[in-house]
């Protein structure tokens, strides 16, 4: 009885003989861009997206801004106002993840593009539904 315990307790110490439950997804580490991964961990998941992050942006009461008052790009008001487009489409992007069943969401078209390519979907419109809930 002791030897089948010790057994039991070197498999589940060791893990020798543990299959994961489900596989996911992994980004190749030599093809790894984490600029272009909004949400979630490259190196596991198992249900992606990709969001076209300009879409958003365009999307922002900040972007809105700069189109409507003509704000001169190079000025600080101008970078500003970007930063601040940028920072609220982020936190959009990562609102909208934590809320659905998307584990990982990237930029739009970089799964795509990996060797071997990664099928993920486009969640912008949803993103943009989010972007216009959290105003």
């Amino acid at each position: 009885m002791k030897r089948i315990l010790r057994l039991v307790l070197f498999i589940l110490i060791s893990g020798v003989g543990l299959v994961p439950l489900s596989e996911g997804a992994s980004v190749p580490p030599e093809q790894r861009d984490l600029k272009k991964i909004y949400w979630g961990n490259p190196d596991s998941f198992n249900k992606p997206g990709q969001v076209s992050i300009l879409d958003v942006v365009r999307s922002t009461p900040e972007f809105k801004t700069v189109e409507k008052e003509k704000v001169e790009r190079g000025t600080g008001r101008y970078w500003i106002l970007m930063e601040q487009a940028s920072h609220r489409s982020i936190l959009a992007i990562t609102s909208f993840a934590r809320q659905s069943d998307y584990d990982l969401i990237a930029r739009l078209g970089y799964l795509n593009g990996l060797n071997p390519p990664i099928t993920a979907d486009n969640v912008t419109t949803q993103v943009l539904d989010h972007l216009q809930q959290e105003k």
